[in-house]
């Protein structure tokens, strides 16, 4: 797989690296990680579209177009094929009645020489010299035509998209791999307390410490070196010219957004202090970048990269390849293998899971619930499943705002209890976190929850006295009332 990313080797020169990032064979690195694990299955049409038809520096999509002539004409064959099994089957529906109609003449004749075989046939009943030949079922015929055919038949349902859980980075993966470089007593009192997406952090520093060493080497090649979070400080300048756009040309509402952010990034700025501070003697860093920029850039990818799941596997993940998809409302969700789903299933999934195939995701390409077959140089998009996000929660998480969101924007509480409401329920499909680090909630989660704390307190700290008096004399009021 290393060998993908660096250049042929000439006469008297040493192998030039690729820019992964934008290079073909970045792609086709990292699709070598993910086949190479059970189950683990990329199209082969698939490939970098640079810039992404979205608007978008990067996507993924079609490079080819067979997988659109597929899905038009391989089920069961191509179109030559389908004809000329037409043209067969009917050539042979017109033999059986030829043949059929020759025996019926011949019955009829000799019931004319033969009066007493007429009786005979009329005691018995309706006479026929040959039962009719049952005509073989289409499903039989086609299962047939199938098992000869040189193509293989596609289903409007295909799967472009399967990374099995081996694949895939989580906690429980960051923890075996750092028990390696940390001290026991660290893994204990530190690690086993972070939130996953700390553990993750920490562990994607590393790995990229690692070089061409790492074992997640094709995928973080492939990672941006600048990420899209809003939560760097190098980038302080371009969000504050991208908030400027917002208001001005979306018209989206902004007010208090720089507030907002300042705090996300300060607040983010002391977690990667802290973090140098007891791990940096530990942790691999990459020759000629500082470890807490190294750790900066760790902590973006997982704001902005990783992907909530089942608790049993990893209620917070990074997930190569499918993170390289960018979002789009209308179009199909991530899935998540359960482990019992058939190819029966209504859904339409084209997939016979096993137990051991349990949190593996797929990606299928489908808008407004529809299979959607692409065609070169179409762009394979995902529904990032968001819906309590905010404009502000997208954009310092993803460090973009989505169409949909750019208005004004305002998220209504229903009036029931969340046990007594449809949709989406955590207890029942077992997803702990929606957001980036995974505590559920529509803010920055862990870094936004100590900001409105502390900006409570010190709301209440800077109350005068007269204030926190008259607030008091209200209480006691209402004691007495009760």
């Amino acid at each position: 797989i290393k060998g993908l990313l660096y250049g042929s080797k000439s006469a008297g020169q040493k192998n030039a690296p690729v820019d992964a990032y934008y290079h073909p064979m970045g792609f086709y690195a990292l699709r070598e990680y993910v086949v190479r694990f059970d189950h683990g299955y990329v199209h082969p049409d698939l490939g970098f579209l640079i810039p992404a038809p979205s608007g978008a520096a990067r996507g993924i999509g079609m490079v080819r177009d067979s997988y659109t002539k597929c899905q038009r004409n391989c089920f069961p064959g191509t179109a030559k094929e389908r004809e000329e099994e037409d043209m067969v089957e009917r050539k042979r529906v017109q033999e059986i009645k030829d043949q059929q109609m020759a025996e019926q003449e011949i019955m009829d004749e000799m019931k004319r020489q033969f009066p007493e075989l007429s009786s005979d046939t009329s005691e018995g009943g309706e006479g026929s010299s040959l039962p009719p030949r049952p005509s073989p079922s289409s499903t039989q015929h086609k299962a047939e035509h199938q098992a000869t055919s040189t193509t293989k038949p596609y289903s409007q349902h295909e799967l472009l998209l399967h990374i099995p859980l081996e694949a895939q980075i989580t906690r429980s993966t960051a923890v075996e791999m750092l028990k390696n470089i940390l001290p026991e007593e660290v893994m204990k009192n530190q690690i086993a307390h972070l939130d996953d997406a700390f553990v993750l952090t920490i562990l994607l520093a590393h790995e990229r410490g690692l070089g061409d060493g790492s074992r997640f080497f094709p995928y973080i090649a492939t990672l941006p070196p600048r990420p899209t979070c809003a939560l760097n400080p190098a980038s302080r300048q371009s969000v504050v010219d991208v908030v400027t756009a917002l208001s001005v040309e979306m018209g989206t509402d902004v007010v208090g957004w720089p507030n907002e952010i300042s705090k996300a990034a300060e607040v983010a700025e002391r977690i990667v202090s802290t973090f140098s501070a007891q791990y940096k003697i530990f942790v691999a860093t990459p020759p000629g970048i500082n470890f807490i920029d190294s750790l900066r850039w760790a902590l973006c990818h997982v704001a902005s990269r990783a992907v909530a799941g089942r608790e049993a596997h990893g209620r917070l993940r990074l997930v190569p390849m499918m993170d390289l998809i960018n979002h789009d409302e209308a179009a199909d969700k991530f899935y998540e293998v359960v482990g019992n789903e058939t190819s029966n299933d209504p859904d339409g999934f084209a997939l016979h899971a096993e137990e051991n195939d349990a949190g593996a995701f797929i990606v299928r390409s489908r808008r407004h619930g529809r299979s959607k077959p692409l065609k070169k140089g179409q762009e394979l998009m995902a529904n990032y499943n968001v819906p309590k996000y905010s404009p502000l929660d997208w954009f310092i998480n993803m460090g973009f705002v989505p169409p949909e969101r750019t208005g004004k924007w305002t998220m209504l509480e229903s009036g029931l209890p969340p046990n007594y409401r449809g949709g989406f329920s955590r207890k029942s499909t077992g997803v702990t976190g929606v957001g980036a680090f995974g505590s559920g909630k529509p803010e920055i989660q862990v870094l936004r929850q100590y900001t409105t704390q502390s900006a409570a307190q010190q709301q209440q700290h800077q109350q005068s006295p007269q204030v926190q008096q008259s607030q008091q004399q209200a209480q006691q009021q209402q004691t007495c009332q009760r």
